[in-house]
């Protein structure tokens, strides 16, 4: 019976030890606030993402997304207002692109940016531009000096064959070239 007990008590730790680490897994990888993958995991998706579609004719497509005068906001409304913003347009991304092998990221501050599989980047290049109005249609009031009345967001991006990929950074730098010419 001693025995019994015990071997139950062990079985319960290590469903709880489990769930710990499950649980530390978790944060290691999922932006806190936002609920979207960190940008301590994008390099992780792209190394496999680069592996995986690096013998095919399988274009990458990574994109970033910036809220345009997030700082106004943040000085009008307060920074609880801005990361409930942050929470909304994060949630929105992830709505928009929800392939399952798709990937949302924040990548810092009010920074967002993705990984899209596909095989035809113009298409997707259109596609995704089409979140720049979506974001428009949540109609969050913006700050007054914005340009606009509504948070808008940028968005640049790069779209290459995996298998001519050398350097991930030379994809993240062409996404935020793009960004900063939209």
């Amino acid at each position: 019976i001693a025995q019994t007990g015990l071997n139950n008590r062990l079985k319960e730790q290590k469903r709880r030890e489990k769930g710990y680490i499950e649980e530390l897994k978790h944060m290691t990888i999922i932006d806190s606030l936002t609920n979207v993958y960190n940008r301590r995991h994008l390099n992780e998706v792209m190394n496999q993402r680069v592996k995986k579609f690096s013998r095919t004719s399988s274009h990458l497509s990574f994109f970033i997304i910036d809220i345009d005068y997030f700082k106004f906001y943040n000085d009008q409304f307060g920074h609880l207002a801005g990361d409930e913003v942050l929470i909304e347009v994060a949630q929105a991304i992830q709505h928009y692109v929800k392939r399952y092998d798709d990937f949302v990221f924040r990548l810092g501050g009010e920074e967002f940016g993705g990984i899209i599989t596909t095989d035809d980047p113009q298409q997707t290049a259109q596609w995704l531009a089409c979140l720049v109005t979506a974001i428009e249609g949540l109609k969050i009031k913006h700050a007054k000096q914005a340009e606009y009345p509504c948070v808008t967001i940028s968005l640049g991006v790069y779209s290459c064959l995996a298998k001519e990929i050398d350097n991930i950074r030379d994809l993240y730098r062409a996404a935020d070239e793009a960004l900063y010419y939209a």
